[in-house]
């Protein structure tokens, strides 16, 4: 039995946690995501203007109780560092991003494609439910800057709405809108789209406060965004 638990452990990681690049194999193919959160635990897909990337998607997610302990000492200990991102074994887009879904993943400090380190071993992950999941249009004819206002009472974030091509991906830790879930307080988790005024091009800046309206009531309520967790314009020009 110690011999077998030995060998076990020795078992080299999947080919697919070892290399970062977007495999392609069978039709199934490698998704990287942005992870975010900490209580709630969210994921962002790595979209591009092309199949089988041409997704947005965010996701809210279930690790192990040791890698998401895992997670919050890395994010505890490096908190310079924002970005940590989760590398899926391969497979289809639509397949998977659906509740109640699992897939195996290894979770890397950083871009994993982009010199990213990897501290996790393989681990089983759950999709708790789908906030977000939306085809991208290169030729979408939207001229306002949007973003998703996701989170909950304790915790929340902003994701931008990527319309036409070139775009961005962006995602900012904001503070949690104490006022609007007051107004729904049925209301645990939120995922709503809002107008934001300014160009098109311009990302949101950290530490400059803005006023948003947000539905059911449509309510013009405060937001202070705090830190920028990810942006990237490269992939989605």
């Amino acid at each position: 039995m110690r011999c077998l638990l030995l060998c076990l452990f020795l078992l080299p990681l999947p080919l697919w946690a070892q290399h970062g690049a977007h495999a392609n194999k069978g039709g199934a193919t490698i998704h990287g995501m942005v992870l975010f959160g900490k209580a709630n635990v969210y994921a962002s897909h790595l979209p591009l203007f092309r199949q089988p990337h041409l997704y947005q998607a965010v996701l809210e997610l279930q690790l192990p109780r040791f890698v998401h302990k895992l997670y919050l000492r890395a994010q505890a200990a490096n908190p310079d560092t924002t970005l940590f991102t989760l590398v899926p074994e391969p497979f289809a887009l639509l397949d998977k991003y659906k509740t109640g879904q699992q897939f195996y993943a290894v979770l890397h400090q950083g871009h994993f494609e982009r010199g990213g380190q990897k501290i996790s071993d393989t681990f089983l992950v759950k999709v708790k439910s789908v906030l977000l999941l939306r085809q991208l249009n290169p030729y979408d004819s939207d001229t306002l800057r949007s973003y998703y206002l996701i989170g909950t009472r304790a915790e929340a974030f902003l994701v931008h709405h990527i319309d036409r091509q070139p775009s961005y991906d962006h995602i900012v830790a904001v503070t949690p809108p104490a006022e609007f879930f007051k107004k729904n307080p049925a209301l645990k988790q939120v995922c709503t789209r809002f107008g934001v005024p300014g160009p098109r091009q311009a990302p949101l800046e950290a530490g400059k406060p803005l006023t948003v309206t947000l539905p059911p009531a449509f309510t013009a309520l405060p937001l202070a965004p705090l830190r920028t967790l990810y942006i990237e314009y490269e992939d989605l020009k």
